[in-house]
């Protein structure tokens, strides 16, 4: 794959990932969807659909995905691979680091356009992404703490933006739960599946910062 399409993005390997996780005999079920951003100038470009087919190399079973679905010939009980053939190879008997889980962000934006939905649509597209059973069952989010450049509901805000308000005193976390809010969205979500949940600063309030000028 490299050598043919140059450095190849996350979303290939991200598509390659997701299959090699299942047993080899699931695998070769499944077909992958290719989509390329190179050097050599491809933008999330579509290639040709790739499958597993099943080997034998010395180390044991495993399974290999080419471009064209055929099997590859065995010589001496190793996989000959055709060099023309793009080929990623699985042996699902060898593990190396553990994936946590899949997911995606929460932000005011999802929920602002889940909410034009009939209420029953917004059900299904809830459990479609976080029911474990019946849909993807995201298990790892990320949202914001306050105001964020991808939230959409405006204008721009923080937790507190009294100026001065040292002791927090007027802190508040109501937006969050307002019918846009990530909190809302969150709580929502939470009736479908469980996910850990990453939610890191984007800002802090202007008057916290210190300005050199002065």
């Amino acid at each position: 794959m490299m050598a043919k399409y140059g450095f190849v993005r996350a979303i290939v390997i991200a598509g390659v990932c997701l299959v090699g996780g299942m047993s080899a005999s699931a695998a070769l079920a499944q077909t992958v969807k290719v989509h390329v951003s190179s050097h050599g100038g491809d933008r999330l470009t579509a290639k040709p659909d790739v499958q597993f087919s099943e080997s034998e190399d010395a180390g044991g079973a495993s399974s290999q995905v080419n471009g064209h679905g055929n099997a590859h010939d065995k010589v001496r009980g190793h996989a000959q691979v055709d060099p023309q053939v793009n080929t990623f190879q699985v042996n699902d008997a060898v593990r190396y680091q553990k994936m946590d889980g899949f997911g995606a962000s929460i932000m005011e934006a999802g929920l602002m356009t889940l909410n034009t939905l009939p209420e029953d649509k917004q059900e299904e597209v809830l459990r479609a992404l976080f029911d474990a059973k019946d849909g993807a069952g995201f298990t790892a989010m990320k949202t914001p703490l306050a105001g964020t450049d991808f939230q959409s509901a405006g204008p721009w805000f923080t937790y507190d933006d009294i100026p001065g308000d040292v002791e927090l005193r007027n802190f508040s976390v109501e937006r969050d739960f307002a019918p846009n809010g990530v909190g809302t969205y969150i709580l929502r979500a939470r009736k479908y599946g469980h996910f850990a949940l990453q939610a890191p600063m984007d800002y802090p309030p202007d008057w916290m910062l210190y300005d050199v000028k002065k």
